[in-house]
């Protein structure tokens, strides 16, 4: 049908071959076996050409256009590759419907089509003679020079402007939640499955495999160490963030040193995991008192120190570095500085910092420090806690692992993924840079289309320092958890607080302690990570601003 209807206008299409994602149901069995056949596919591809196999299919005008085995219509909205590989790569991340008209009509996808890929159809036509076709338009060999023009004209010529009615009608899958969880990168979940096969040996093995497992471990260590800037002997691994902070404040709470001193300093912004722990503390014997928190979302320690008196009276202090919600950074440096001078330690939750910002526990001085792996790209159930040497450390589970201070055989699979999520991140300094850069300007493009617009948009934290991968923005008179839900509908999935709070998600302990314009109504809290594309920041942009219209009843 798309064919007949491009030559009825005059338009000469070359029609890609048969897919091998896109054979019809009736020959599907015949072309194709399974997903693990086609992952197969393209490693044994791979291989030969020595690098990663991309389809250098010729550029048809249909392209990226596909039925699958099971009926279904797929359209490759990204840089116009043949559906092998999109299909191969995610194909969550196109578009998929049971028929044209629930997508849109014949004339919107077609036009779509051709106007993506006009400039690389007419830069793959001047190159024509560097390519040899078969029967069914697809390029003849799996030449290497084949592969490399293909990619550098796909990099050169793909540079079509989404249009906010393509946007609005086609339902993707946008993740913008990261700061909840975060997808297993690939270079994780490589180093990860040797471990979860092959290396399957206890660590704590007296054997020679035993031995090579329990390397691993301590590689991981060291690269989290070197990350943080510390020594290796002071990394311990846990399961999470929330197991690292209730170690730590156990930890501070049974020090011989303390005894006798009933105070807790923290803060009403902290993770669910520290709140519910100190709430959970007799209080005939403990007072938590919360420091001061400004309407811009960080602590107010010059107000503070204006009050209080009682320093002697100090057991610990328990501050986060980056609050999960606003993505605001405390200036736990200058407090750390403060304690100490009353020799007060102070623990760090730091889950939500790691990979946005530089953490050198030596230049932030904290005693401990909670990190946690899935919100950087590896497994959910790993984490880690930094204990300065020589502050107390309680056992948190009896057993000779972890200096015999967390006992039970280690998870050497999710410790080896903490190890190279973090050294993925932060041992190439000029990329991370750049990684920062980038995610700064998506988010500085998002708060300029509606912080100065007419919808009475509040950016939560937008004068405070803050990581560049959060934004938390509420809209007067807009419930933020009915405006996530209509987000959702349309493939965004963005949240209305933390993730960790599910029991009234819209009511946000963070908004009510800034004393937020939008405390009643609640926010959203958009969040990137390194997979967040320009793609995914425009067609937030405009289905968060036909949400909203639709929510006033414009």
């Amino acid at each position: 049908d798309l064919t007949h209807w491009c030559l009825e206008r005059d338009i000469f299409p070359l029609i890609a071959q048969l897919e091998y994602t896109g054979a019809a149901k009736q020959v599907y069995e015949k072309l194709v076996v399974d997903d693990d056949a086609l992952i197969n596919l393209n490693e044994n591809i791979s291989q030969i050409i020595g690098e990663k196999y991309r389809v250098p299919f010729c550029p048809a005008i249909f392209a990226g256009f596909s039925i699958t085995y099971d009926n279904k219509i797929v359209v490759d909205r990204r840089t116009g590759l043949s559906c092998h590989s999109f299909w191969l790569d995610d194909p969550d991340l196109d578009v998929v419907c049971d028929d044209f008209s629930s997508l849109m009509t014949l004339d919107d996808i077609t036009k779509r089509i051709i106007d993506a890929r006009i400039e690389r159809y007419d830069n793959f036509v001047m190159s024509r003679k560097l390519y040899q076709y078969d029967i069914l338009g697809g390029c003849g060999g799996n030449r290497k020079d084949v592969f490399e023009l293909y990619d550098k004209m796909m990099k050169a010529c793909y540079c079509t402007e989404t249009e906010n009615n393509y946007n609005l009608k086609i339902n993707r899958f946008v993740y913008m939640d990261n700061n909840a969880t975060t997808q297993i990168s690939n270079s994780v979940r490589k180093v990860m499955e040797p471990y979860l096969g092959k290396y399957f040996t206890n660590p704590n093995s007296n054997s020679h495999v035993g031995r090579n497992i329990r390397a691993a471990v301590d590689k991981a260590r060291r690269q989290v160490a070197k990350a943080l800037n510390c020594t290796s002997s002071e990394i311990y691994f846990t399961s999470c963030g929330s197991e690292s902070n209730s170690w730590a404040v156990k930890s501070c709470l049974n020090d011989e040193e303390r005894i006798g001193k009933h105070i807790i300093l923290s803060t009403e912004i902290e993770h669910e995991s520290v709140i519910d722990c100190l709430a959970s503390l007799d209080k005939d014997i403990y007072e938590v008192i919360h420091l001061p928190i400004t309407k811009n979302g960080d602590i107010d320690i010059d107000c503070f120190l204006k009050k209080f008196m009682r320093w002697d009276e100090v057991a610990f202090a328990s501050v986060m570095l980056v609050n999960n919600e606003t993505g605001v950074i405390n200036d736990v440096k200058r407090l750390t500085a403060i304690l100490h001078n009353y020799n007060i330690p102070i623990h760090c939750d730091a889950v939500q910092g790691l990979g946005k910002m530089v953490i050198d526990v030596r230049d932030l001085g904290v005693d401990y420090l909670s990190i946690s792996g899935h919100k950087i790209h590896a497994p959910k159930g790993i984490g880690a806690m930094y204990a300065k040497k020589g502050r107390h450390m309680c056992p948190l589970i009896y057993g000779s692992q972890e200096s015999r201070l967390r006992g039970g055989t280690e998870n050497v699979a999710y410790i080896v993924a903490l190890g190279q999520a973090v050294e993925d991140i932060y041992f190439d300094e000029s990329a991370f840079e750049e990684e920062i850069r980038r995610i700064t300007e998506y988010r500085d493009l998002i708060e300029e289309k509606f912080l100065y617009s007419p919808y009475k948009a509040v950016i939560n934290g937008k004068n405070a320092k803050r990581v560049s991968n959060t934004i938390n923005i509420g809209f007067l008179g807009i419930d933020a958890l009915k405006l996530a839900l209509l987000l959702e509908g349309r493939g965004l999935y963005v949240s209305n607080g933390s993730a960790c709070n599910i029991v009234n998600p819209q009511e946000s302990h963070v908004l009510k302690a800034m004393h937020s314009p939008v405390e009643k109504e609640g926010a959203i809290r958009i969040s990137f990570s390194k997979y967040t594309q320009e793609r995914d920041i425009n067609y937030l942009i405009d289905n968060l601003r036909e949400a909203v219209k639709k929510m006033k009843g414009e």
